[in-house]
C-alpha cells in the first residue's frame, strides 16, 4: 500500500490534524496493508497502518485505520453520490465531539460513551478526502464477516 500511504502524505496529515499541536512530526516507521481483501469493500480503500513517529524527541506508536476514496473517476463519482464518506466524516468531526461534550456537561461518566475510534483526521469531500482514525483492532475489535 506504499503508493497510497506514504511517509510524506502521512506526515502532512498528522501535522495538519493538530494531534501534536504545531510541532514537527518525524515518521520513523510506516507499515501499511489492506484492511480487507480485494473485492470485500467497494466504496473505499481501507488501509491499516502501524506508525512510529517522533515529536519533540518523544516517540509515539500509532495504529491507524485509514479510508481513502477510489482514484478512478467513475468509481469515485459513484462513491461520492451516496454521500456515505461525507456522512462518516461528519460523524467523526461533529457528532462524536458533540456527544462527548454533552456527556461531560451532564457530569456523566465517560463509560456512558460507546468505544468510538478516536479520529485523527477526517475530510469527507474533495480530491484529498480521507478518514483516518485509531485502529480499534489493537483493542480486540474485528471487522465483521460479511
Amino acid at each position: 500500500m506504499g503508493e497510497l500511504v506514504t511517509k510524506e502524505w502521512l506526515k502532512q496529515m498528522l501535522e495538519g490534524s493538530g494531534r501534536f499541536g504545531d510541532h514537527n512530526v518525524e515518521i520513523c516507521l510506516l507499515e501499511s496493508k489492506r484492511a480487507l481483501a480485494k473485492g470485500e469493500n467497494y466504496m473505499t480503500i481501507p488501509i491499516r497502518c502501524h506508525v512510529v513517529v517522533v515529536v519533540d524527541r518523544e516517540e509515539h506508536s500509532l495504529d491507524l485505520f485509514i479510508k481513502i476514496l477510489p482514484a478512478g473517476p467513475e468509481h469515485r463519482a459513484l462513491a461520492e453520490s451516496f454521500k456515505v464518506f461525507q456522512t462518516e466524516a461528519l460523524v467523526y468531526n461533529e457528532l462524536i465531539p458533540e456527544i462527548t461534550k454533552n456527556v461531560e456537561s451532564l457530569g456523566l461518566s465517560k463509560e456512558c460513551l460507546p468505544n468510538f475510534p478516536r479520529s485523527v483526521f477526517c475530510k469527507g469531500t474533495g480530491d484529498d478526502a480521507v478518514i483516518c482514525m485509531e485502529d480499534l483492532g489493537r483493542l480486540g475489535y474485528r471487522l465483521s464477516n460479511r
